[in-house]
């Protein structure tokens, strides 16, 4: 697997470049994103600054993003936003399990879940209704994994938090939420009034009777 680091000083592109070399990754640097000619299935690792914010922002609905730097708004699905000044060890900490996630998250089977088959090696979610293939990202995936795997039992805010997120203290108060609010748009028929995805006094929980 490769992981490309953009970051437009140098001094960003070594350190860190020596930093995931504790890594089993193929480590290659660029001074900005537009050098990055192909990054299919690859990590991208971002130092923010005024050119690149966006495009970090961008490629983090479908690619494997890491930043370091301030992010403007919480709209993003970074696995991690590392913030200044950050810490090597946890950013390194970070990926090593993240890559051990994917490696686990590659043996795996289709879930059927209600009327959903979701395929966790291709963040696919099926509808058994009307066969269409929906996309998934990395965190609305590990939601609605989380929240099969406790069945009809309500799972808490807290412990979704801890769970798919892992670091909650870090996170967004809104963070879940905005989650939770997105994945409704994409498989309830109306997310108004959720059929699947389902919210009670105790927490969320999947109706696996649909």
């Amino acid at each position: 697997m490769i992981m490309r680091i953009i970051a437009e000083q140098d001094i960003y592109r070594q350190t860190l470049q020596e930093a995931l070399s504790v890594i089993d990754l193929d480590v290659r640097t660029y001074a900005k994103e537009a050098d990055v000619k192909e990054y299919e299935n690859d990590i991208l690792l971002f130092v923010l600054d005024d050119h690149n914010n966006q495009s970090a922002k961008k490629l983090s609905q479908s690619q494997s993003v890491f930043a370091i730097g301030e992010v403007v708004d919480s709209d993003h699905d970074f696995i991690q936003l590392f913030q200044p000044t950050v810490r090597l060890g946890a950013m390194v900490q970070s990926i090593a399990s993240y890559l051990k996630h994917k490696a686990q998250q590659q043996s795996l089977t289709p879930v059927k879940m209600g009327g959903y088959t979701l395929d966790p090696r291709s963040n696919q979610l099926t509808s058994k209704k009307d066969s269409d293939l929906i996309k998934l990202t990395e965190k609305e995936q590990d939601i609605l994994l989380f929240l099969y795997a406790q069945r009809d039992a309500p799972v808490s805010r807290q412990a979704l938090l801890d769970e798919v997120w892992g670091y909650a203290q870090d996170v967004e108060t809104h963070t879940l939420e905005t989650h939770i609010y997105r994945l409704r748009q994409k498989i309830e028929q109306d997310p108004t009034e959720p059929s699947f995805l389902m919210t009670n006094d105790h927490g969320y929980y999947l109706n696996l009777e649909i």
